[in-house]
């Protein structure tokens, strides 16, 4: 049996990791709504029987009664499925065992858990169960729809919230997902999570172990951004990731931001717009069979060869044509961009004399700066933290913040795409791990009793499969 559970946990955090990681302790996740329909579906796929045949042979022994592949092989099916949505090579022979076992496990591990519950009396249903299962169900609804509304707005933005929503209740329509069928998944996994709970019920985590748990996240982030900057900076700026580690050479860079004027700030805009429409029409140039018409595709099912066109061929002069009018706009552009710094020299030299006189540069931010992100902390007091290998900033900028060799030191005005900036180098940001604040204890801790828990229930799974026989043959699936 441990080589058999082994294999599965190969599998990693999508059906293994932890075995019953399906049941995962604390709640239900969001996106199982897409799927109750095949969850709650797993018991009608498994009858069971201690007698299988040649063509129907059985492949989960266990006490009372074995599983016949013909009942295990839609459950199957549907985790083979989920997998190859997700990209993984099932031609791949090593990786068709592993999913084989891990359904079996599964299916193994629920028919003891139906089996368990029946003999501690666990099914009967309370108000009290209905009412939560009502509850939670609406609120796992309510949350899907608001997840799946932005992927329905339409190109022009203005569909309402109102007829979002009434879009992402007629797709749920479509896949017959509905408040109901959800409701019915919370009532049916109630009798599950009781006996997980009689499993872990005892279960804690001290503090010692949430600062153990914390810990080891930090070295890891040390060990995954302390050399990689561009992927610490993406992670955390990109993927909202609270990154536990800053890796050393950062500083702290606030600045001055002068915009031009109204009217040259939108002839730049016009310039810019322009010259992304010109990009967009030279790629369909440069690729014309990337962008045929859908007449094309009519023809190419006909049965006549000599309906089909021939695949387009680039027109090379008209793409000489349209670099040539790509370069003039962006000679255009760049030296609209001239004109940037002569639109602000006065406000420059504002601000330069009230530098000489010992004005402070927050107060100058507040009377000049038209960068948002300098009016909210950490930024206001401590600038921007900027690297010699960040990717998250103006070239220009970048360039002229690592240029200041002293804390304290101002820049000269610095041309970018956003404007001129006048920089102050704040800080040096220390490098090292994040502080073990009261969210972050209070986050650690709950991951930390959810590993726990799983492992209790891994634990009693494991005492459970052994005392009811199971042999599993994925090879026979």
């Amino acid at each position: 049996m441990n080589d058999q559970t082994d294999s599965n946990e190969k599998i990693g955090t999508k059906y293994g990791g932890t075995r019953m990681r399906n049941w995962v302790v604390g709640g239900l996740a969001m996106v199982l709504i897409i799927a109750v329909a095949a969850v709650m579906a797993w018991r009608s796929y498994v009858s069971y029987t201690k007698e299988g045949s040649l063509d129907d042979p059985i492949v989960i022994e266990m006490k009372p009664g074995g599983v016949k592949r013909s009942a295990a092989i839609d459950y199957y099916e549907m985790i083979r499925s989920d997998y190859e949505s997700d990209g993984y090579d099932l031609n791949d022979p090593d990786l068709l065992t592993e999913i084989k076992t891990a359904a079996l496990i599964d299916l193994a591990q629920r028919r003891i858990a139906d089996i368990k519950i029946e003999e501690m009396k666990l099914n009967a249903l309370t108000d009290e169960d209905r009412a939560n299962a009502q509850r939670d169900a609406q609120a796992e609804f309510d949350g899907a729809v608001e997840m799946y509304a932005p992927f329905f707005q339409n190109e022009e933005g203005t569909l309402t919230d109102d007829e979002l929503r009434a879009e992402v209740l007629k797709y749920f329509e479509e896949q017959q997902i509905t408040l109901e069928g959800v409701t019915q998944y919370y009532l049916s996994e109630t009798p599950t999570q009781r006996l997980l709970e009689s499993i872990y019920k005892d279960v804690i985590v001290t503090d010692e172990e949430t600062e153990a748990a914390f810990q080891s996240r930090a070295q890891e982030h040390k060990e995954l951004y302390g050399g990689d900057v561009p992927n610490y900076e993406i992670e955390r700026e990109y993927y909202g990731v609270d990154v536990l580690y800053t890796p050393p050479g950062y500083r702290g860079v606030r600045h001055i931001l002068l915009a031009p004027d109204g009217e040259l700030q939108s002839r730049l805009e016009a310039l810019d717009e322009e010259l992304y429409t010109l990009k967009g029409e030279l790629i369909e140039l440069q690729y014309p069979q990337d962008f045929a018409t859908g007449d094309g595709s009519a023809n190419l099912n006909s049965t006549h060869v000599d309906d089909t066109p021939a695949t387009p061929e680039p027109d090379q002069e008209a793409i000489n044509a349209k670099a040539a009018l790509i370069e003039a706009k962006t000679a255009e552009l760049e030296l609209a961009r001239e004109g940037i710094l002569p639109s602000v020299e006065p406000i420059i030299a504002e601000i330069q004399e009230k530098l000489e006189a010992g004005e402070s540069f927050s107060s100058l931010i507040e009377q000049y700066g038209s960068d948002p992100g300098m009016e909210e902390e950490p930024a206001k007091s401590g600038g921007y933290p900027v690297h010699a290998q960040s990717v998250l900033y103006d070239e220009a900028f970048q360039q002229g913040a690592m240029a200041l060799e002293s804390i304290g030191d101002v820049s000269e005005p610095i041309l970018s795409s956003f404007g001129v900036h006048i920089l102050e180098y704040t800080r040096d940001v220390p490098e090292g791990f994040a502080e073990l604040t009261d969210a972050r204890r209070e986050e650690f801790s709950g991951e930390a009793l959810a590993e726990k828990r799983n492992a209790a229930i891994d634990a009693q799974f494991d005492i459970w499969m052994s005392d009811y026989g199971v042999v599993i043959h994925p090879d026979l699936l």
